[in-house]
Order: C-alpha cells, then structure tokens, then sequence
C-alpha cells in the first residue's frame, strides 16, 4: 500500500505536464437550455451541434470564438418527448446529418429508435426512419457512403431485442435523393457467432441465449470496416464491410493495475492487492500514426445491478472463496477494513477455477485509457494508475468526485477526441467523475505521454468531446452534461 506522493507521479515516466510543447486553454463557454451530452461540428458553415436530454442547440463560431445561437426545433414528430442519444454530420460536405433518438422508458420495447437526416443549412428535417430498438451511436464512414448505427438494446429496457449493427448505404446519396429516395437498413445481431458465452461477458439473466446480452455502445469506422465496443460485455467486435460480416470478435480480459478501492475521502492507490478490473471501454476511437492505425478507448466500466454486489454483502453471503478474501483483507491497512466492504465488485466474474464461488474480485471500469493495434485488437498499451494518480495530485477535491466512487469506477474516463497537429496525433480524455480532461501525445503509441490536463467545475461532468480546426486554430469543443455547457479550448504550441 502506498499514498499518493509528489515523489510518486515523479517515477510515472509517461507525465511530463510541466515540460510539454502543448497546452490547451479555455476561450468560450456558454450554458445551453436543452442539455449538453455528445456534439458534432460542420466544418463547412462553422457549427456546432449539441444534443441533450431535452433536444438540440446549434451555435455558430465566428473566427473570435465568439457563439451565437441558431433556432432548432428538431424533434421527430411523436405524442411525448423522445430522447436524442448521438448526432454526426456528413463528412464529405453534402449539407446534411443525423440524429437518433429513442423513445421514452416505458416506451422502448415496444417502439423501435429513429435516425432523423437534418438539413444543415435550413436546419430543417430532411426525413426520418426507423432503424431498431434502443440506437446509442451513430457515426458516418470517413468517406460517407454509410450511415452506422450501434444498437445498444440496453438490458431491462428493450426486451428481447437483440443489439446489433445498422448499415445505411448512402455512397450514392445527396441531400435532394433523402427527400424522395429509398433507404434501406441492414441490421446485422451476433446471432450465430462463435458462442458468445466463452468470449464475451455475459449476464446471468441471459446465460441461455447470450445473443440477448450483447450491447453495443459506440463505433470505430474506417472505410474498410467498423470496430464495435461492446461495453458491458467487456468486449470489441469487427465488421468488415467487403465480407459483410462480423470478423473479430475480443473479450478484452482484465487490468492488474494499482486501484484505489476505497471511499474514504483520500487518494490511496494499493499494487498487487488482489483486485482485477474490467476494461469495458465506452468511447472508442480509431486514429493513425507512422503508418499504423490505432484505437484508444475509455475504459469507464458499466454493469447491470443484478451482476453487481458489494464486497462486504459477498463475504457474507459466502460468495467469495475465503482464501482469497482473506489475503485481500490481510494486506489492508486495519482502519480500511469496513471500508473496502462497500466496493462494487462483479458476482459473474472471477471465478478462476470453476468451483462457484469468487477467486478475484473484479469491479467494474479499469479506471483508463489503452490503446490497440486496430489489424488485430491487441493491447499495446494502458495507462495503468495514470489518470487516478494525476487528478489525485492536482486537485483532491476532484478525485474520483471527492473521492466518493472510488469503491465504483474512480475517475470515469469517458470522452474522447484525437486531433492532429502537424506530425504530432494529440488524444483528449474526459473524467466524468474527476472533472477533468487529459490531453496526450499518441504520436508513438506505445509510450504516450500526458501533455496538459484542464481542470473543469466540479458540476461539470465532461461527456462528449471533439477537436476541430478553425480559423487556422485547434480548438477542443467539450459538452459538460452536469452543468449543460458548451466549453471551447484553445489547443496551443508552448
């Protein structure tokens, strides 16, 4: 066990904040009235388009990143509100985009989502359809000839519908053909895949038909093919568009990296303690340097209630193997004894010899980043305790929100952005339980290095992010869901 220290960050050989030839700052902000979740940015006419709970707000960017905001009545035509869940804008500037929306709770196993096509200059709708149960991201190719849509059908919440991946063709589409042309959806579920149970992790209340289970969260696109993060199976999916299939399909295994376990109101990281963490990325992106291609993710952690349970209700349940939970317990300092029964572990991980009860309690988010090598999937690299570590010195009243979900997912990285500076691949990451957003140098991906990091109010909780050049500027666009905010940086050379 060890507190965090000033000499500590020092032997972290990747952090180098006080020395880095790049910094970001914050130039504008404003408070939108219909909520702040993800954002999507039109290099042509200069907008910013930014969904929340309630709806959309756009907003022009003049060249002093001064806003000014655009009427916006978007919203599909239904009898109570639905809810926008992702938006992107046609990269290959045929003025339109897209929007998802899911329908309202007691609503969502019954009624399918819909994409709405938006004109970007009007800001009219084009025309709107139904595309499956339960969308959460949509995301255009990089060249444009398809529309994706991740299908979450989220447990509890879409019965027994089954997540999957949307495919709208659109290579020969323009604005004018959405009015009056036919679109077709090809929806492709893992049905059929290897079995699913010995590769992804699977809940207990779809054990016999694991196709029910799988969620997909957000996409990864190139113009060959798709990766898929499957965020509460732990895991990541490919689809290759020539083969029109699904290719690849990665359980992402566990993090021994050190973790501070406890809600305790201090920053306590402990090594080699016997707890594994879930990877369970939620943002996923696929970005390119030296020739190779890349995908960083967010490892937030996400779970079902029904798979989760305290540490504390397991040991006297008898769920844990006691051999196990008693050397845990011994290298715990004896005033954290009570304290470490509170930590969410899962009930239908860590049961590494098949007898029924919990070898290595796992919890839930790895509490990082890492970064694969997109041709196979494999780890090159993680970030270990970094983010905890960092956001833990910086600011203490930050961490882990005040430390209180420490014995959760700690610090929550969620956002992420990748912008390219000259021969320089920077990563943003946004902590939505530290209020915080990290910028990294990706240029050698597997020894990243932490340039900058922006401390946000503590109500901000920092959900979608994008880096966009304009006006010969790097600006970071950050919609904070918390405090329903639009907040620009400036990215800058030192």
């Amino acid at each position: 066990m060890f507190i965090l220290t000033i000499t500590h960050i020092l032997t972290i050989s990747c952090i180098a904040v006080a020395t880095a030839d790049f910094s970001f700052h914050p130039v504008a902000s404003v408070t939108l009235d219909r909520g702040a979740e993800i954002l999507a940015y039109d290099h042509s006419r200069h907008n910013i388009f930014v969904i929340g709970a309630d709806g959309t707000s756009i907003y022009s960017l003049d060249t002093q990143q001064i806003l000014t905001q655009h009427p916006s009545n978007y919203a599909p035509e239904n009898s109570a509100p639905w809810e926008p869940t992702s938006i992107d804008i046609d990269p290959i500037g045929r003025r339109f985009g897209v929007i998802s929306w899911i329908p309202p709770l007691e609503d969502r196993i019954s009624k399918q989502g819909v994409l709405q096509f938006f004109d970007t200059d009007s800001f009219e709708t084009i025309r709107t359809m139904e595309i499956g149960y339960h969308p959460d991201c949509v995301m255009f190719t990089p060249n444009g000839s398809k529309v994706l849509i991740a299908n979450e059908c989220e447990a509890g919440q879409s019965g027994d519908h089954r997540g999957g991946l949307g495919i709208i063709e659109l290579s020969q589409a323009s604005r004018d053909s959405l009015l009056s042309g036919e679109i077709e959806l090809n929806y492709y579920d893992l049905t059929g895949q290897r079995p699913l149970h010995d590769t992804l992790r699977i809940s207990k209340r779809n054990a016999d038909h694991p196709e029910l289970d799988v969620e997909p969260e957000y996409l990864a696109p190139s113009e060959e093919g798709v990766w898929v993060s499957l965020q509460e199976n732990n895991g990541l999916a490919y689809f290759d568009f020539n083969l029109t299939s699904w290719t690849n399909i990665l359980n992402l295994g566990v993090s021994k990296a050190p973790l501070d376990p406890l809600d305790n109101e201090a920053a306590m990281l402990f090594p080699n303690l016997g707890i594994e963490m879930l990877y369970q990325p939620d943002t996923i992106v696929r970005f390119e340097s030296n020739g190779g291609e890349y995908l960083l993710l967010a490892n937030e952690g996400e779970g079902d209630d029904d798979d989760v349970i305290e540490f504390g209700k397991a040991l006297a349940l008898g769920m844990l193997d006691m051999q196990s939970a008693e050397e845990l317990i011994g290298k715990l300092p004896s005033d954290q004894l009570e304290v470490i029964r509170k930590l969410r572990i899962s009930t239908i991980d860590g049961d590494t010899d098949s007898d029924g009860d919990i070898d290595v309690p796992t919890t839930l988010g790895a509490r990082g980043i890492s970064i694969l090598d997109a041709s196979t999937g494999n780890q090159i690299w993680e970030s270990q305790e970094q983010l905890e570590v960092v956001s833990a010195l910086l600011n203490p009243d930050l961490y882990n929100h005040g430390d209180s979900r420490s014995d959760r997912s700690g610090p929550e990285p969620e956002g992420l952005a990748i912008g390219y500076l000259g021969d320089r691949v920077l990563g943003f990451v946004g902590l939505e339980r530290a209020h915080m957003v990290f910028m990294y140098d990706l240029t050698n991906p597997k020894d990243p290095e932490i340039l900058d990091v922006v401390e946000l109010d503590s109500a901000c909780y920092p959900e979608g992010l994008k880096f966009i050049e304009h006006d010969g500027k790097y600006l970071l666009l950050v919609a904070a869901e918390r405090c329903e905010q639009l907040l620009i940086f400036e990215v800058k050379k030192n």
